[in-house]
């Protein structure tokens, strides 16, 4: 899952306007630029691999960092599954991301 947001954020970097297509419309009420969705996406995802390196290193030292990067992972997806739900947005994207917000 953190490879996943990783990707998310190298998806939202690219010099594309992706937030110009109409399933985009809540990110773009919620964040000012692409370019800043995408390396908070990059960002965490990479904290997130960097704990999971520390947390398999000393594993019972750090099961907090496990923890907390599960729930913050969890939110962001859930943050993203619930904004392409609210447009109604009848896209496979919404369908894919949801299995995410659950597992």
């Amino acid at each position: 899952m953190a490879a996943n947001m990783m990707m998310f954020g190298c998806v939202l970097l690219m010099p594309t306007q992706t937030f110009n297509q109409p399933a985009w419309k809540v990110f773009r009420d919620l964040f000012p630029s692409e370019d800043l969705l995408g390396w908070i996406m990059f960002g965490v995802g990479m904290l997130r691999i960097v704990g999971l390196i520390i947390n398999g290193a000393r594993k019972n030292v750090t099961p907090q960092i496990r923890e907390v990067s599960a729930a913050i992972g969890c939110i962001i997806w859930t943050g993203i599954t619930f904004g392409f739900y609210i447009l109604r947005c009848r896209l496979d994207v919404a369908r894919y991301l949801s299995a995410f917000a659950v597992g």
